[in-house]
């Protein structure tokens, strides 16, 4: 939403869950993230954030797919140093 790039997005997830699992007793759930419907916005991002040939993105849903798999990859991660407190 505040033009974070996938990585930074999920890391900031991860981070949350993180601290909630370190400072709580309660299980955590991660839900992966959805697109909003905003492509309208994307030639106002182009540049810095363009394809290849210097054109704005069509779809958010490249950006939100790659965030979601680095959000699972964490998740399987916690899940390992706290077995039984977080799921996706």
């Amino acid at each position: 939403g505040a033009g974070h790039l996938p990585d930074e997005a999920a890391r900031g997830v991860a981070a949350v869950a993180s601290w909630l699992l370190q400072n709580t007793r309660s299980p955590v759930l991660v839900n992966a993230l959805l697109p909003r419907g905003d492509s309208k916005r994307l030639p106002n991002i182009c540049p810095p954030r363009c394809d290849g040939e210097g054109r704005p993105f069509s779809s958010f849903m490249p950006a939100v797919r790659k965030a979601n798999a680095h959000i699972a990859a964490a998740v399987d991660d916690l899940r390992r140093r706290h077995p039984g407190r977080v799921d996706l």
